[in-house]
């Protein structure tokens, strides 16, 4: 579309066309009550990250390990026993998330008790 308009008004210098590929459309969601101090620094952070390109270099490098891991796991139909090893980094996630969550909770209810 902006090609069509650089090619009728005959002026290729005044606008960037953003050809495919170089742009990509992220759609991030947080949920944070409203006037909560948390928001500015998230914002500040989620910006500075997209603009350096940080969010497109780890999609890149996890695009890259998934087909570099395809070709060395030899992937069969083999029968493996299950057991809580395999889920214990999920849960470490899960407790990480959980003690962030309260410390969290903890320094809104003393940032409202404080006003």
């Amino acid at each position: 579309m902006v090609q069509n308009y650089t090619n009728i008004i005959n002026d290729h210098s005044t606008l960037c066309p953003l050809n495919v590929g170089e742009y990509d459309f992220i759609f991030l969601a947080t949920c944070l009550q409203k006037g909560s101090f948390f928001l500015e620094p998230l914002n500040k952070y989620i910006i500075f990250s997209l603009e350096s390109g940080l969010i497109d270099r780890l999609t890149k490098h996890v695009i890259f390990m998934s087909m570099f891991n395809r070709n060395i796991i030899d992937v069969s139909d083999a029968y493996f026993v299950f057991n809580l090893s395999h889920l214990l980094f999920a849960f470490y996630i899960l407790f990480f998330g959980l003690g962030l969550s309260f410390l969290l909770f903890l320094c809104e209810v003393l940032y409202h008790f404080k006003l």
